[in-house]
């Protein structure tokens, strides 16, 4: 029991490390919308829709700017440069 606790216990400490880094990588990206965005979704885990009533834009509107929020993201810190 003890074993499980203290694995759990280190899986908790990664899983909280992890979090903290993805913040503060959606903090480091350069507009505004993308960071409020994203951390609503991915920190807060709203869905679309209600992001698309908190930042007063249409659903269609947050699904397109999820999308380029996304692409930001991916090009800032997973994208592989093969230069």
């Amino acid at each position: 029991l003890y074993d499980a606790e203290t694995e759990l216990n280190r899986t908790i400490g990664k899983f909280e490390e992890e979090k903290q880094r993805i913040i503060a990588e959606i903090q480091g990206l350069d507009k505004s919308e993308h960071i409020e965005l994203l951390y609503m979704r991915y920190v807060n885990y709203m869905s679309l829709e209600e992001i698309s009533v908190n930042m007063k834009y249409s659903y269609h509107r947050i699904k397109h700017l999820h999308g380029t929020a996304l692409q930001a993201f991916y090009n800032k810190y997973l994208k592989v440069d093969t230069k």
